[in-house]
């Protein structure tokens, strides 16, 4: 809450989320190659508000811009194995085919909100290196994993151009440096030899 004089409030709040779900599957095992294909969903979105009140006279006025993207990403990996059968070490090079919508809506109180659109195509890689162990029965595995996602949602919200509406051009970048927890349900009956 800033204050600019005793007269008049103004308040600025900004919320960011970037979250995403994936499921795949591994085609077969042989030594140390387990190949997989993912098909992951990410969304986030960036919201600005802004809100101006006249202590004085009660009015108050205000806009806002929400930023959200959505991608579909497919997913192709020569997944590395190396350990034994109950505790292994996993390298994950991946290659991505990323679909990207971006889209912004400005509205301020009182008027009709501006809408844009913008959507990119991506190919990129992404790693992660991790380990994986037995779950709870034999056909489970757990694994967790450090990756680095190169998915840049950058691409289509750097495109919606609010300039007009007194915004600077954005400058997003999605690249990540993060942590996932894998569950994995092997189908076959016993442990895998």
């Amino acid at each position: 809450l800033h204050v600019r004089s005793r007269r008049q409030r103004q308040m600025c709040i900004r919320d960011r989320i970037y979250v995403g779900a994936s499921a795949g599957i591994e085609l077969f095992s042989y030594k140390f190659i387990a190949p997989e294909i993912k098909l992951s969903y990410f969304a986030g979105s960036d919201l600005d508000e802004f809100y101006n009140l006249d202590i004085s006279t009660g009015l108050s006025n205000g806009w806002f811009l929400n930023r959200s993207m959505k991608s579909s990403v497919l997913t192709f990996s020569p997944k590395l194995v190396y350990g034994n059968k109950e505790f292994r070490l996993v390298v994950i090079p991946e290659y991505n085919i990323a679909n990207i919508k971006a889209k912004g809506v400005f509205s301020e109180i009182e008027k009709n909100a501006i809408t844009k659109l913008a959507e990119v195509k991506d190919y990129y890689w992404s790693a992660s290196i991790g380990i994986e162990g037995y779950g709870w029965s034999e056909s489970t595995r757990i694994g967790f994993y450090i990756n680095y996602s190169a998915l840049d949602a950058g691409k289509a919200l750097n495109q919606l151009d609010f300039e007009a509406q007194g915004f600077s051009k954005p400058n997003y970048n999605t690249k990540t440096l993060g942590a996932t927890l894998r569950l994995l349900y092997h189908f076959k009956t016993g442990r895998k030899k």
